[in-house]
């Protein structure tokens, strides 16, 4: 039955690649989508087959981490740049939010944690616009539905929206620092007259 259902979902996907543009539309689809773009090899393949919230998370961080390096850039002082970015330092040169997805795949354990027990579905659990896969090694993936109607990984999603509240409070404090140097600028140049 398991070989049956690997087998149809693969034929429906039309052996498309992991990278090609495809909005999977059943959690069958999904499965095989992700099973792909694990053995690509590469977190940025990965970064495809999240559900849609994930991506929208990693897509904000991707934009804050932007916002924190070019603040950083332009308004901190040159001894004061080294480490201001923290956790985030990592992450500043990532070209895409698929390229950010990848650093922290490989922060959290890399492709190899999440091929960990992945292998040939024992049961799926469809409720909506969620579903979990358990395969036969016992460990469950989370998926869950878009408004788009594309089925994605939903593993990381909590872990994706508590980094994107870190790099919120993050670059406030950097915008928070950056006025802070610009003002101690300002007062520098009245003293200095």
């Amino acid at each position: 039955m398991i070989y049956r259902f690997v087998l149809i979902a693969f034929i429906l996907t039309g052996g498309s690649a992991c990278s090609d543009d495809v909005k999977p539309g059943t959690l069958e689809h999904a499965w095989v989508w992700l099973a792909r773009c694990i053995d690509t090899g590469s977190g940025e393949e990965v970064y495809r087959a999240l559900d849609q919230k994930s991506q929208w998370s990693v897509q904000t961080i991707h934009k804050l981490v932007g916002m924190m390096k070019k603040t950083v850039e332009d308004r901190y002082p040159e001894e004061k740049k080294k480490g201001s970015l923290g956790m985030w330092e990592s992450m500043k040169d990532s070209s895409s939010p698929a390229n950010l997805f990848s650093v922290l795949l490989n922060q959290w354990g890399g492709l190899g944690r999440l091929r960990e027990g992945f292998g040939a579905a024992r049961r799926i659990n469809i409720s909506g616009d969620t579903a979990y896969v358990t395969v036969v090694s016992g460990r469950r993936f989370n998926f869950s539905r878009g408004n788009d109607g594309r089925w994605g990984l939903d593993i990381y999603r909590k872990k994706l929206d508590s980094l994107k509240i870190s790099a919120q409070d993050h670059l406030k404090l950097i915008i928070k620092n950056a006025d802070a140097f610009d003002e101690a600028r300002r007062g520098e140049g009245k003293d200095g007259h």
